[in-house]
């Protein structure tokens, strides 16, 4: 069974988890802002969809839609997402065990990384126990 039970519980988290790192570490979204990335992460397990927008400041991101064509496009299930987030899964692990399936120029991935590195200091705060 995965650590969320549905969609909202998962777009709950990341809202909460985005509103802290704005306030905590304002510049987390600093390298897919250099790199001018989007990126739409499709998961499952409860199907959600996660669209970063670093192609201007500050960083969005949406929920449950893709409001324009991501550079990247990356699939994977909601507790694969949840491992990398919590530390427990390196990004390019997963990448690299094909847990991530990416579309798009992966060396881009680099940017996600940073910014998933400092999710990670604030996500285990946030999430779901089961």
């Amino acid at each position: 069974m995965s650590v969320y039970e549905n969609s909202e519980q998962l777009y709950d988290t990341f809202k909460a988890l985005i509103a802290r790192m704005e306030d905590e570490s304002p510049q987390a979204g600093d390298s897919m802002i250099k790199a001018n990335l989007s990126v739409r992460i499709r998961c499952t397990e409860p199907t959600a969809v996660l669209f970063i927008d670093g192609r201007q400041r500050p960083l969005t991101i949406t929920y449950d839609s893709t409001p324009s064509k991501p550079k990247l496009d990356i699939e994977a299930s909601t507790d694969t997402l949840h491992q990398i987030l919590l530390g427990n899964l390196p990004l390019m692990k997963a990448l690299g065990r094909r847990k991530l399936r990416v579309k798009g120029p992966i060396f881009k991935a680099k940017a996600l990384a940073d910014l998933f590195y400092q999710m990670q200091h604030i996500y285990p705060q946030l999430t779901p126990t089961r």
